[in-house]
């Protein structure tokens, strides 16, 4: 054999390596799988066509193997929202409904979601929505619940979705019954409706309102009056202290005059009452050297001139 048949098969077999190697390479690669960090997913077999039903995996790079991918899904919660909805009421009147809500899919479940759903999920959800939706609408009337209980419908829908999406694989954040509409007879009835039990209910304010002022005028006539009764008390009262207070005002001058004719009695040392006048007597004569008329009481002692 020649060295350049030598060299051509030593040529040939590097390049056969070569490229098994290059095609290891690329299967190794196409081995590895990849989930960002808001996705989640379940490792399908595309060869057996059958998925792994043992393991959820979170957002991350994984080696599944030859022939295996992901079937991924969102871990963050997803909207739907729906327009125009014509439902009908327990009355046999049409409504039409704006609504939206936001689920999340259940880890622990996206197998049986799989499964089920594979991935259209989204537009079964949004079916069975609108059918729980329609099934609450049903059991209230378009006039009045429908303006004066739209608080509990929505409540009620959002009850009946939740219960839909749990058995479902997925869980509820939230539910909004963003608007109502009615037919445009529906809406006269209604604002007819409003229109009287508004008048009704200023009727009932002005009757109430009257009563105040007829109770507010007796109690004032009344407070008058107590007031009346109050001042003519304080005016008796008044009169009665003001006399009392002169008669103990006597007393005293009095008592206080006793108390020195006393003093002067025992000072003097008279004796008897007689001896008194005679003393209080004769001091009245030196008082004045005209001729005088001299009165004599217990109180007091006053002189005038003869004529």
């Amino acid at each position: 054999m020649s060295v350049d048949s030598i060299l051509e098969t030593i040529e040939k077999k590097s390049n056969l390596l070569s490229t098994i190697y290059i095609i290891l390479i690329i299967l190794f690669s196409s081995s590895f799988s990849t989930l960002e960090p808001l996705q989640m997913g379940i490792a399908r077999n595309n060869i057996a066509s059958s998925v792994d039903k043992d393991k959820v995996y979170m957002g991350g790079r994984y080696f599944l193997g030859l022939g295996k991918e992901f079937v991924i899904y969102p871990t963050t919660a997803q909207t739907i929202e729906m327009f125009n909805v014509q439902a009908a009421t327990k009355d046999k009147q049409s409504v039409y409904l704006d609504l939206a809500f936001q689920y999340k899919l259940t880890p622990s479940k996206l197998v049986d979601l799989y499964s089920e759903r594979q991935q259209g999920y989204d537009s079964f959800y949004r079916r069975e929505v609108e059918e729980d939706i329609k099934e609450v609408t049903v059991l209230w009337n378009t006039i009045p619940d429908f303006y004066e209980k739209r608080v509990q419908i929505a409540s009620d829908m959002k009850d009946k979705v939740q219960t839909m999406l749990a058995i479902n694989s997925a869980e509820l954040v939230s539910f909004q019954l963003r608007s109502i509409g009615l037919l445009q007879a529906t809406e006269t009835k209604i604002i007819e409706t409003l229109v009287s039990e508004q008048e009704e209910l200023t009727e009932q304010i002005i009757q109430q309102t009257t009563v105040v002022r007829a109770e507010k005028e007796e109690y004032a006539t009344a407070a008058a009056a107590e007031v009346q009764v109050i001042n003519s008390e304080a005016n008796a009262k008044g009169i009665a202290i003001s006399a009392d207070s002169e008669a103990k005002a006597f007393k005293l001058v009095t008592d206080a005059q006793s108390s020195k004719l006393a003093k002067i009695e025992e000072g003097l040392g008279l004796g008897s009452p007689g001896k008194l006048l005679t003393y209080m007597w004769y001091t009245g004569l030196g008082l004045n050297s005209e001729k005088t008329k001299l009165i004599v009481n217990p109180d007091a002692v006053s002189q005038s001139k003869l004529t």
